[in-house]
């Protein structure tokens, strides 16, 4: 499971930084509050915790950019109504 989820989560890394391209070290700093969480992962060196994939996946689909494709096989969370971006910083286009 923990391969699976490890997957699922640098397809969402890869996709977001195709369209806006952060290095891993800052995306980590924004998507998990560490800045070794996606180094760690292409790395392998990091177990997923189900809360920690749902928190990351989480604000990937809040914080996704204009033209990222969303990859196949990843279950997109639903957005609550309302709800604030997740990151700090203003959308870049």
């Amino acid at each position: 499971m923990n391969e699976r989820l490890t997957k699922e989560l640098l397809a969402l890394v890869d996709a977001f930084q195709a369209v806006r391209p952060l290095t891993d070290v800052t995306l980590s700093k924004y998507c998990a509050g560490d800045s070794r969480f996606v180094p760690d992962l292409r790395r392998g060196a990091v177990a997923v915790s189900g809360v920690r994939y749902d928190n990351v996946v989480a604000w990937f689909s809040a914080n996704a950019p204009g033209g990222m494709k969303w990859p196949r096989g990843v279950a997109r969370p639903r957005p609550q109504s309302g709800e604030p971006r997740k990151d700090k910083r203003p959308a870049v286009a």
